[in-house]
């Protein structure tokens, strides 16, 4: 008997992402009036649901979901290229899948978070690298980056720019702007305000929603190459699933 096609459409999964992340944006400001205007730290749930600087919330489900489907495209892609008469590229494209499965278990897990707060214990850091888990997190950026160097340059013009672009907004995000949300919380105690008027004021508010906003674009975009790249090179994945008893 055959069995239904679900066909995945590049152009409306990029809609339907960028729609979702409006949605989220509206959640995310209506919290961050109820913080920096009610001074209210639930407002019926909106701040706990959708506040882009909460763990475990919408927005947090959404990044983890961004980056569970990149990872399963790049084994998918290196399954693919095995299968169709094995390519240089296959363990490459298996070492993507790897890392953004990874980064989705840091978003979801807060990996990053749980050794920021270990290294707070054992290192003194100010100004920008007040939250030390940009340090080995930068480190490990510089690691990826020279690993997939070759892997880059082997791609079409193209998806390197896919990559160059998803890339660069991914890590100025998520380490750039975090640099600067330490260094703007710091400033404001300095200046004798409390932790609240810190990780809560206006300022903060509109770095992270910048940082989370370019994390979620940035994943849509390498994952919108990594579509492209399949239709290309893999014939659309045309995969079937079985369930067996």
């Amino acid at each position: 008997m055959n069995g239904s096609l679900v066909a995945l459409q590049r152009r409306r999964l990029l809609v339907v992402g960028l729609a979702i992340l409006l949605v989220l944006n509206v959640g995310n400001a209506a919290s961050i009036y109820a913080l920096c205007i009610l001074e209210k730290d639930f407002a019926f749930g909106i701040v706990p649901l959708f506040n882009f600087d909460t763990e475990g919330n919408f927005p947090t489900l959404f990044n983890g979901v961004l980056l569970a489907f990149g990872s399963f495209l790049g084994f998918s892609i290196s399954r693919s290229l095995s299968s169709g008469g094995g390519s240089s590229l296959v363990s490459s494209w298996k070492a993507v899948g790897i890392v953004l499965g990874f980064m989705c278990l840091d978003e979801l897990c807060h990996i990053h978070e749980a050794i920021g707060w270990i290294l707070m214990t054992r290192v003194e850091t100010d100004g920008a690298l007040s939250w030390p888990w940009v340090i080995p997190y930068a480190l490990l950026t510089l690691g990826v980056v020279a690993f997939f160097a070759r892997f880059f340059f082997r791609l079409e013009r193209k998806y390197q720019v896919y990559l160059a672009v998803a890339g660069g907004l991914y890590v100025f995000g998520a380490i750039g702007l975090e640099m600067f949300e330490a260094k703007h919380v710091e400033g404001v105690l300095a200046a004798g305000e409390s932790d609240k008027h810190g990780k809560d004021s206006l300022g903060f508010c509109i770095l992270y929603t910048i940082e989370e906003n370019l994390e979620m674009i940035a994943v849509m975009i390498a994952n919108s190459g990594f579509m492209a790249y399949a239709m290309e090179h893999c014939n659309g994945l045309n995969m079937k699933v079985r369930v067996e008893p």
